[in-house]
């Protein structure tokens, strides 16, 4: 069984926390780049890249710097200390797209250094005249430079067989776990399914019956969702599960004739800041808090 993970720009879309960057993109992309796009009366470009930890799709409004068929990415955060989230994005995921006015296109992001640089410095400086500055009070910090070179379109978003069974698992998964529809989710779990879980008494009634005695609050999230052949692979958290922490879960399930026939976990406690030996959230981009 190989498993390939994919940088998927036509994912689960989480919009910015931070009002302002949240309410600008959805005017710009409701309004084809009319509404919401400039910035101190320049213009600006939507970026949409993949999240280096929570694997979903994240939109940033970045200033409109063009180099020929090129765009300029600077993560300048305005100068401050720490890089700018979608900087990370970039590093991790250099496939990206970009709307500029009613045109989106896809591009490859790659960082630029020495002579280079110092170029598209310059250039950047011809668009917005307070890069500068930014770079005082950035101090200690190197303000990074991406340069976005255009590239053709993907043409599929992967296997379709593959596709519709990671679709089917998603369903399956939010119709027992959230939504508490007991008959409805036996249409996906097999009356034989196996269950090779540490937590979980045996078979399809096992699973429904932990379900039934956890608490209401309780919710599944997914992170990420992998699939190859027969075999779909999850890495989610469960949270208000009664339980001191939150479970963080990879799931991996067998499907057969359409159904969920068998099942293998891994879970661990999503650990605090505190908590943390990595320094790195388990599960998104935040780390989770504790009474």
């Amino acid at each position: 069984m190989n498993l390939v993970a994919e940088s998927n720009l036509d994912g689960e879309y989480v919009p910015s926390p931070v009002e302002r960057i949240r309410k600008q993109v959805a005017e710009y992309e409701a309004s084809g780049g009319v509404e919401g796009a400039t910035l101190e009366g320049r213009p600006v470009v939507i970026l949409t890249s993949v999240g280096v930890t929570s694997g979903k799709v994240r939109k940033n409004p970045l200033m409109r710097i063009v180099d020929g068929d090129r765009y300029v990415a600077v993560a300048s955060a305005a100068g401050a200390p720490e890089n700018p989230s979608w900087y990370t994005n970039l590093v991790a995921h250099p496939r990206i797209r970009l709307q500029d006015g009613a045109s989106v296109k896809e591009f490859l992001a790659r960082e630029v250094s020495g002579d280079e640089k110092r170029h598209y410095w310059a250039v950047a400086e011809q668009f917005w005249p307070h890069f500068p500055e930014y770079r005082r009070l950035a101090g200690r910090r190197e303000i990074p430079i991406m340069v976005l070179e255009p590239v053709e379109p993907r043409t599929s978003i992967g296997n379709p067989a593959d596709e519709r069974n990671k679709a089917l698992v998603l369903e399956a998964f939010d119709t027992l776990f959230n939504r508490r529809d007991y008959a409805a989710a036996q249409r996906f779990w097999s009356p034989d399914y196996l269950q090779h879980s540490a937590h979980i008494e045996p078979g399809r009634d096992g699973l429904f019956d932990l379900i039934k005695a956890s608490p209401a609050e309780m919710r599944y999230e997914n992170g990420l969702i992998i699939a190859s052949g027969d075999y779909v692979m999850l890495h989610g958290r469960f949270s208000n599960t009664g339980l001191p922490a939150n479970w963080i879960a990879v799931d991996i399930v067998r499907l057969q004739d359409g159904l969920l026939a068998e099942h293998w976990d891994v879970l661990q406690d999503e650990a605090t800041a505190e908590e943390s030996k990595s320094g790195l959230p388990m599960f998104g981009d935040t780390f989770p808090t504790r009474p």
